[in-house]
């Protein structure tokens, strides 16, 4: 998950926060974040 944060920072201070790629691994970095909740929360 940090690699995929830091590579959003890096796309979104390249392209802009509403650019194409960085809604792209955004939307990559919400997957691994809901993955991890998943494995990792008690209901």
């Amino acid at each position: 998950m940090q690699e995929k944060r830091e590579k959003m920072e890096h796309v979104a201070k390249m392209y802009g926060l509403l650019s194409e790629e960085t809604i792209s691994v955004s939307q990559e970095l919400d997957v691994l974040i809901n993955q991890f909740l998943k494995t990792y929360t008690l209901n």
